[in-house]
């Protein structure tokens, strides 16, 4: 099985909808640790590439340039209730102090996930992780695939 690329970006929140699942813009042409030339799997591909084999991502932002894709992230490894659920409303207040409508952060992608969000380890711009934030405070659990660990 081939290793999926990771890949970071800088990303505005546009709204929080629970816990662990956030609405983002997510600034494509900021992105870090991708070759030029390369295509970043996000369930469509963006391939940046100049005539002269420059790199293309560097020269489109520096003239101003920007892609941005909209859709919902979720915190990798991270599960939180969900709203209908105990826990579920308190988890969704307290990601959305942390995350505010307009803050940027940075976004270390790992997935998309069967619903099509992306699956991403969120960082505030201080370094601080979001997932981990949200966990010592008791609002997420670790997640697996398979559902939440015991």
């Amino acid at each position: 099985m081939a290793k999926r690329k990771i890949w970071h970006c800088n990303a505005q929140v546009l709204s929080v909808h629970d816990g662990d699942t956030f609405k983002a813009r997510i600034d494509l042409l900021e992105q870090r640790d991708i070759e030029p030339a390369q295509s970043v799997d996000l369930g469509f591909h963006l391939i940046c590439e100049s005539a002269d084999n420059t790199d293309a991502i560097a020269n489109a932002s520096a003239a101003g340039v920007h892609c941005y894709i909209e859709m919902s992230v979720r915190l990798f490894q991270f599960g939180a209730p969900e709203l209908s659920e105990r826990g579920g409303p308190e988890a969704g207040r307290a990601l959305a102090e942390l995350l505010p409508i307009g803050a940027t952060v940075r976004l270390e992608s790992r997935r998309l996930d069967k619903y099509g969000r992306c699956e991403a380890r969120v960082e505030l711009f201080d370094g601080r992780d979001v997932g981990e934030m949200m966990f010592a405070a008791g609002h997420v659990r670790h997640a697996t695939s398979a559902g939440y660990t015991p």
